[in-house]
C-alpha cells in the first residue's frame, strides 16, 4: 500500500488529464450502455407497432451513440497513454537521481546491467498499471454498476 501511495505522488502533476480520461471513460460506458436500451425501444416501440419512422430515428440514435462511444474511447486512450508515459518519464528521472546519490561502494557491489534491467522492468510495470487503471480497470466496475441499477 505504501508503494501505491508513492506512485500516486507521480500521477498528481497529471491529475487534470487523468480526471479527463476518467470522465471520457464514463461517457464511453454511458454511450455503450445506451445502445441496448435503444435496441429495446426499437423492438418495443418500432417493431411491435410497425412504426418505420421510429425504427429509423432510433437506429440513427444508436449509430450516433456508437460514434460518440468511439470518440470517447479514442480520447480516453490518448490521455491514458499520455499520463502513463509522463509518469514513467518522471519515475525514470527520479530513479536516475536516486542512483546518483549511491556511494561508490554501493555502485561497485550492484551490477549495472542488473540495476538497469530491474529499473526498466519496474518502470514499465508502473506505466502499464497507470494506463490500465485509467482505461480498463475502472471501466468494468462502471459497467457493472450501471447494469445493476437497471
Amino acid at each position: 500500500m505504501k508503494s501505491l501511495r508513492r506512485m500516486i505522488h507521480f500521477v498528481k502533476p497529471y491529475r487534470a488529464q487523468a480526471i479527463l480520461a476518467l470522465a471520457l471513460l464514463l461517457g464511453m460506458v454511458a454511450a455503450d450502455l445506451l445502445i441496448p436500451r435503444l435496441t429495446q425501444w426499437v423492438i418495443d416501440k418500432g417493431i411491435a407497432r410497425q412504426d418505420l419512422g421510429m425504427i429509423l430515428v432510433l437506429s440513427l440514435l444508436m449509430l450516433g451513440a456508437a460514434v460518440l462511444s468511439a470518440w470517447f474511447a479514442v480520447g480516453n486512450t490518448l490521455l491514458s497513454v499520455r499520463v502513463g508515459m509522463s509518469v514513467s518519464t518522471d519515475l525514470r528521472s527520479a530513479l536516475v537521481r536516486k542512483v546518483q546519490t549511491f556511494s561508490f561502494g554501493n555502485l561497485d557491489r550492484i551490477q549495472t546491467g542488473q540495476l538497469l534491467v530491474r529499473a526498466t522492468s519496474d518502470v514499465n510495470q508502473v506505466q502499464t498499471i497507470v494506463q490500465m487503471s485509467l482505461r480498463i480497470l475502472t471501466r468494468a466496475p462502471l459497467w457493472v454498476g450501471k447494469l445493476v441499477d437497471r
